[in-house]
């Protein structure tokens, strides 16, 4: 599967006691490598087991103790353990790692292949075929990206309600630039009192600063660089209804022929600066976008 590494900048996504505090945005590694590195450094590889099930765990009398069976990998019979506490972190209930598949009229009469996200391993999968993306988060941006630069015939990507595109870092090039840590302190944390976060007086002010200075520095108010798909709550008044797509390196792929279709008066000479080609020169196809929910399917295509 292709290296993958969160969406969020490394700044705001690890933690102060990082084994590695380079002042940087950017990922030096993904996000499995950093992880692996981590435990290493603090020596916590020693005191985790690996494919270990937990089978059973309950409070022990008057002790407040938990009593926790436990089975080790290829052993038949487990056994029990008894610890003062217990940390149940196996994520959202399955929201993360139950992949959740719709299903269309007409989905039986369609012939071309279909899958999740989750069952994406190789972007080789995209080669000379049309595809078309269902979903607007940072998967789905990332899926598109990799299909539209390994040799797709055309790459359509399905938003139902729009999105918001914000940059977790404006470029690799100038690391201070890190628009995770800009709204994050400066929109949100930096002067947030409990009667702005009851109000979001904060979102109410910072949300017209923010699209103004997308306009300035792109020419779209939707989100950075975003000239499509605009989010249906993305309002001026607050901006705190909607959740921010932050793989922005397909956006590139959106937005540079919807520029281009404006006349030269309607485009500011800094607003293309952000569409550097995302490969090799011809090698990566514009990405169109269409807005809606997806209604039925038919013999090869979806409406």
């Amino acid at each position: 599967m292709p290296a993958w590494s969160p969406a969020s900048s490394s700044l705001v996504s690890r933690t102060s006691a990082a084994p590695t505090r380079r002042a940087t945005c950017s990922w030096p590694t993904t996000w499995s490598t950093w992880r692996r590195d981590y435990a290493a450094h603090f020596g916590l590889m020693d005191v985790i087991r690996f494919d270990t099930r937990i089978e059973k765990i309950k409070r022990v009398g008057e002790t407040g103790k938990y009593q926790v069976q436990v089975t080790p990998p290829d052993a038949r019979h487990g056994h029990a353990e008894e610890w003062d506490a217990v940390a149940v972190c196996s994520g959202g209930d399955g929201l993360h790692n139950v992949p959740s598949v719709p299903t269309f009229p007409g989905q039986g009469a369609f012939t071309g292949s279909m899958f999740h996200s989750a069952e994406y391993k190789d972007p080789a999968v995209f080669a000379d075929k049309d595809i078309l993306v269902v979903g607007s988060g940072e998967t789905g941006f990332d899926v598109a990206y990799a299909a539209a630069t390994n040799g797709a015939r055309s790459v359509t990507l399905s938003t139902r309600h729009g999105f918001v595109s914000v940059p977790a870092m404006f470029s690799s090039a100038l690391p201070p630039l890190d628009g995770d840590c800009i709204i994050m302190n400066w929109a949100t944390h930096n002067w947030e009192s409990n009667f702005a976060a009851r109000i979001g007086l904060h979102w109410w002010i910072t949300t017209k600063f923010n699209r103004v200075g997308f306009w300035l520095m792109t020419g779209t108010t939707y989100g950075f660089n975003q000239w499509t798909g605009r989010r249906f709550n993305m309002t001026w008044d607050e901006g705190r209804k909607h959740i921010v797509n932050k793989s922005t390196k397909c956006m590139p792929l959106i937005s540079r022929k919807l520029k281009m279709a404006r006349p030269w008066w309607q485009r500011l000479p800094w607003w293309s600066m952000w569409d550097a080609p995302a490969v090799e020169a011809g090698k990566d196809l514009d990405v169109d976008v269409v807005e809606g929910p997806i209604v039925g399917m038919s013999d090869r295509t979806g409406r």
